[in-house]
């Protein structure tokens, strides 16, 4: 699996559509992270790949990823939004599609255009793939959420949303909402067992 299927499956979107997922129509979270951008910037990697990240607005929890596709590079552009002490990426669904072997300039930071990112953060793209981040100095790691938690927790009434099958489309989520996904109390709502983990690339 190379980097690009593991940040795909990551946005629980498979090819043919294959993958039950958990979509919000706004960003999840509260409000913008505050980044330190040298904790961030810099290529991330592990055995099948890397990721360069750069932050572009440091103050709206905006960054920009570029990251290689068998030769290609792909771009996309995340918000990471706070509840708590969680951190939540979100990608809209037109980047994310349009990310998909579209890409044709080459990974440079001459090719981040930040006016573009606050752009897509005002319009509506249909929606967002979104999931928990961590980062450390060395590491990050990325949970995509639980499709089965989600479709319980809307159903029993705790999480607000609609019900397609295997998929959700998340409702307006408030404080409380927040509580009951991050507190554990109504248990595991992220895909524990298919994390994306990276490491800081060693300077060179």
């Amino acid at each position: 699996m190379n980097t690009r299927t593991a940040f795909l499956l990551l946005l629980a979107s498979l090819v043919l559509g294959a993958c039950d997922s958990v979509t919000s129509p706004v960003p999840v979270g509260e409000e913008p992270a505050a980044l330190n951008a040298s904790d961030w910037n810099g290529r991330w990697e592990n055995a099948t790949g890397y990721m360069d990240i750069t932050v572009v607005d440091a103050a709206n929890g905006l960054v920009h990823i570029s990251y290689d596709d068998d030769g290609e590079c792909e771009e996309l552009d995340v918000q990471l939004r706070t509840s708590g002490e969680w951190i939540f990426f979100n990608v809209t669904e037109q980047d994310f599609e349009g990310s998909e072997g579209l890409a044709s300039s080459p990974c440079s930071p001459a090719h981040i255009h930040p006016e573009g990112v606050h752009q897509a953060a005002e319009e509506d793209a249909g929606g967002y793939f979104w999931g928990r981040v961590i980062q450390r100095d060395t590491f990050i790691i990325a949970w995509a959420p639980s499709p089965e938690a989600f479709v319980r927790l809307v159903e029993t009434g705790r999480i607000p949303g609609t019900v397609d099958g295997g998929s959700v489309v998340l409702g307006p989520l408030g404080e409380a909402h927040y509580q009951t996904m991050i507190s554990g109390s109504a248990g595991v709502v992220l895909d524990w067992e298919q994390p994306l983990v990276l490491y800081r690339a060693a300077a060179e």
